[in-house]
């Protein structure tokens, strides 16, 4: 005979077992990403979205570039566009046509700049980058909030008040 706190507790177990598994969110996509080459590896952090207009997405991206011969690593940044193609039902977007508009790296060169966007724009496009329409609506509306935000900064300088002699407080 089974005692009735047995079963009951065989049900939450279950139930507990399957909440937790209904409820865990496949990973969007692994970052960083890298690009193994001849002279090093090129590795490519989270893109962060900065406009969206209609299908185009303008976005930046970290970027790191690992040569062989270096003891450490180079970082910059890269900006490009790109188109979606959405998936409605989804609630998806596949990023395509990606096409890098502009690199930034400390030293400038602008030899290994070129070479840089060359390789970037013949590899990004393998990927297969599907990214939630829902979060890239939300980091767009934070990213707008943060603009409105900071165009309430005030840059203008203080006053400053000089006598040529003491002062009495």
């Amino acid at each position: 005979m089974s005692h009735p706190y047995l079963a009951t507790t065989k049900v939450l177990v279950c139930l507990f077992a399957a909440t937790t598994a209904f409820c865990q969110e496949e990973p969007d996509n692994s970052w960083p990403r890298e690009i193994a080459m001849a002279q090093g590896t090129v590795v490519i952090y989270q893109p962060q979205p900065e406009t969206l207009d209609g299908n185009r997405l303008d976005a930046r991206a970290a970027i790191a570039v690992e040569l062989k011969d270096s003891e450490a690593p180079v970082f910059g940044a890269i900006w490009f566009t790109a188109r979606l193609e959405t998936d409605r039902a989804e609630r998806t977007a596949t990023i395509t046509d990606i096409s890098v508009t502009r690199t930034r790296f400390p030293d400038r060169d602008e030899g290994k700049a070129a070479q840089l966007k060359d390789l970037l724009e013949t590899e990004m496009p393998k990927w297969d980058i599907v990214i939630s329409m829902d979060r890239l609506l939300a980091t767009l509306e934070l990213r707008e909030q943060q603009i409105a935000a900071t165009s309430q900064i005030s840059t203008a300088p203080p006053v400053i008040l000089f006598v040529p002699e003491p002062a009495v407080l």
